[in-house]
């Protein structure tokens, strides 16, 4: 047997590589002799950590797997990722056909359920200005922002971490950043220290 695909619950996806949050899917996908691989089997699909460990149960002792399929020509297990640690994990699928000719593949991914987080700073540092001012924000991690574009949020560089916009008054203005997982937040932009109206004054005088 040989192991043509390792996907998430999609079919399609791959899994290595990939970036999943909450519950998710993992199928292996067999063929034997060019053929979809339908002989009895017994296979095992399962997740383990960097450090050698193998989760079957969460750190708060409640299972980790939610489902799992052990015949057939597409062995699944799935997983509530919410009851692991973030970080980078190994799927490994092993298993033998029913003249016991084994099988086995390993692919790498990442659980992410964390939302992304970030940091503004700004051109004049909060001083009072009667200028624009440049809002500057910084991500924790890689993310797609909008809204985008002339009145929006703009990239500095290729990083995916770090994008500014302008303020040509005071106000408020809100990013909404999603990770490659899918995790998503709202953060907001402030500013309340532009001036841009010229002061005046009233000339009095004395009678004597």
């Amino acid at each position: 047997p040989v192991i043509d695909a390792i996907t998430l619950g999609d079919g399609t996806t791959p899994v290595n590589g990939a970036v999943v949050r909450d519950e998710q899917k993992f199928i292996a996908h067999i063929t034997e002799d060019g053929l979809p691989y339908k002989k009895p089997s017994y296979t095992l699909v399962e997740i383990w950590s960097e450090d050698g460990t193998q989760w079957l149960w969460g750190p708060d002792k409640t299972p980790v797997l939610t489902g799992t399929t052990k015949q057939g020509k597409t062995p699944a297990l799935a997983v509530d990722t919410n009851k692991l640690p973030d970080g980078t994990y190994t799927l490994r699928v092993r298993g033998e056909d029913y003249a016991k000719n084994a099988f086995s593949g390993n692919v790498r991914f990442t659980i992410d359920n964390k939302d992304p987080d970030g940091t503004f700073t700004y051109s004049n540092n909060s001083a009072p200005t009667s200028g624009n001012v440049i809002a500057y924000l910084t991500t924790t991690e890689p993310v797609t922002i909008s809204p985008t574009g002339s009145h929006g949020w703009e990239a500095t560089d290729d990083t995916n971490t770090k994008f500014k916009h302008k303020f040509t008054n005071n106000g408020s203005f809100d990013a909404v950043v999603v990770d490659a997982a899918g995790n998503s937040t709202t953060l907001t932009a402030r500013v309340n220290w532009i001036d841009k109206v010229n002061p005046t004054g009233e000339i009095t005088y004395s009678t004597t």
